[in-house]
């Protein structure tokens, strides 16, 4: 029995324990991404069989609507003398499945492992908004925005959905390279290649105003 854990997570606008608490602390600008799994299976010679949990989350924003995210959370007095670009990219996939993979060492120095993994989609949010925001006083704003986005929930609308069912598979690569006793190269591709197909997902195209 095997288990396994990895992470990646990247904060740009604030600090990560600042973006987990809505966006308190220093500001800085730029993008957010966040990234987990977990495995746990069973091991036999150069196989691996597991059952996997994944979350992927990729938000981009506009620097103007980031550093407005970051004034209004904490409640800062807005910039009065100009317009306010909205652009935001979100690409949020949650699901589970097994994962077989397959190891081997070819050398001394040198080991591979591939896999390949059927995933269940859990939650999705794909899409994006543009826009204009104009402050209106340094507390108030008024904003038009188009949305066109598809989602398991709508969090911005809040309309009342069935879940769409979400299909589909990756394939991963590693690679390990032993340069010395006590150095290791290693490299790894989450996503070398990957397709989730989702049937009947619920969206929204519309044209947002305030």
């Amino acid at each position: 029995v095997y288990t396994e854990f990895g992470s990646f997570t990247r904060s740009d606008p604030v600090t990560i324990n600042g973006a987990f608490h809505e966006w308190k602390g220093k500001f800085y600008g730029g993008d957010q991404q966040y990234s987990y799994w977990a495995e746990i299976g069973i091991r036999e010679k150069h196989w691996d069989l597991g059952f996997l949990k994944r979350l992927d989350y990729q938000v981009k924003y506009s620097d103007e609507m980031t550093e407005t995210l970051y004034l209004t959370q904490n409640k800062l007095d807005l910039t009065t003398n100009q317009d306010v670009a909205l652009y935001l990219d979100v690409h949020h996939f949650q699901g589970a499945g097994v994962r077989l993979s397959y190891r081997n060492q070819t050398s001394a120095k040198f080991n591979f492992e591939v896999g390949l993994s059927y995933l269940k989609g859990e939650r999705l949010t794909e899409g994006n908004a543009r826009g204009n925001l104009t402050p209106l006083s340094q507390k108030d704003y008024d904003y038009t925005a188009d949305v066109d986005y598809f989602y398991s929930e709508d969090d911005l609308f809040d309309r009342i959905v069935s879940e769409p069912q979400g299909k589909g598979f990756s394939f991963d690569l590693k690679f390990d390279y032993n340069i010395s006793e006590r150095s290791k190269l290693t490299a790894k591709i989450q996503d070398a290649w990957a397709e989730i197909y989702w049937k009947n997902a619920p969206f929204t195209r519309a044209t947002a105003h305030s």
